[in-house]
């Protein structure tokens, strides 16, 4: 009897929930939450080049998050290097190296 009284509430939260009916507020998100998701627009991060996983992709390994690194400047594909960045981050963007924060690099200097 109690494996029917779990699917019963099973359903009736499943009925609620497609309902639409308004959620009550809840508490704000933390901290760690609005920081796990870059903002889009032109930033300067610095860290040092290392290859993607797919052929022919560099990302800036930063102390906080890896920024996939788009362009033609020959220094964001010196791996190793130590680098200041300038350039437009896109996070949500599809790539093909499905690594890292899209970052289109308008200069690369090393540090």
């Amino acid at each position: 009897m109690g494996g029917l009284r779990l699917l019963v509430l099973a359903a009736a939260v499943v009925a609620v929930a497609a309902s639409g009916s308004p959620q009550p507020p809840g508490p704000a998100p933390p901290v760690e939450v609005a920081h796990s998701r870059a903002v889009p627009g032109h930033i300067t991060v610095i860290g040092t080049v290392a290859r993607g996983v797919e052929q022919g992709c560099y990302l800036l390994r930063t102390s906080g998050r890896p920024y996939l690194l788009i362009g033609d400047d020959p220094d964001i594909r010196d791996v190793g290097a130590r680098l200041i960045v300038r350039g437009d981050a896109r996070p949500g963007t599809p790539t093909t190296c499905m690594q890292g924060i899209p970052l289109y690099v308008t200069d690369a200097r090393p540090v």
